[in-house]
């Protein structure tokens, strides 16, 4: 399991449109926003691989703006960077790790009315986030990963690292937002070289922006 304390700046002086709710203006992201956090991780498969720490640095923007083409307000592109070294049970460090790559980010709507559902959950869940200002996403991206560390069968140094993941954000009126994600993660080279074991992790981050 990863753990990561991430902070971040954000840009203030563009308004952007509701990236969560068009009927609730509480909700402003920025379409630029900044963040630097360290991560503690454990792979679960295979369970022999070591544990890692890491800083992670990550950019987000508004989707449309960054592609050119119409996309939704609660879409966002997701850059970042990562440099870090595994370590064994001892935490004697063995090796560098350097990683980057993109995700997409999509806020979610406030959850509909679903009439077919005879004690509407997902109406009654939906006004619970709203009333706590707890507002979810979901991500995915893909990235690539450089590790001097190999486990046996991993084959290459230079593996992609595709992710994906949920999270919410909680604001505090007139503060910046605190958010917790859970991330799935896998590393491997896509049969490039015979040998192409891969590594998987999960990921559970929190964090602020600020």
């Amino acid at each position: 399991m990863i753990v990561s304390v991430t902070y971040g700046y954000s840009d203030e002086n563009r308004n952007i449109p509701d990236a969560v709710s068009e009927a609730s203006p509480r909700i402003l992201i920025s379409d630029s926003q900044t963040a630097i956090g360290f991560q503690y991780g454990m792979a679960y498969d295979p369970d022999r691989a070591d544990d890692f720490v890491s800083v992670n640095g990550f950019m987000l923007f508004d989707y449309e703006r960054i592609w050119g083409h119409a996309a939704p307000d609660n879409l966002k592109f997701k850059i970042d960077f990562t440099i870090g070294t595994n370590v064994d049970d001892n935490m004697d460090s063995s090796g560098l790790i350097l990683s980057s790559g993109f995700e997409a980010l999509l806020y979610l709507k406030k959850f509909e009315k679903h009439t077919f559902l005879s004690n509407n959950f997902f109406y009654y869940i939906g006004d619970f986030f709203l009333k706590y200002n707890v507002f979810p996403y979901v991500e995915a991206g893909v990235g690539i990963i450089y590790t001097e560390h190999q486990i046996e069968g991993q084959g290459l140094h230079f593996n992609f690292n595709p992710r994906a993941g949920i999270g919410a954000e909680y604001r505090i009126p007139g503060k910046r937002p605190f958010f917790a994600e859970l991330k799935l993660w896998h590393l491997s080279n896509a049969n490039l070289h015979k040998d192409n074991r891969g590594i998987n992790a999960l990921l559970f981050m929190v964090g602020k922006y600020f």
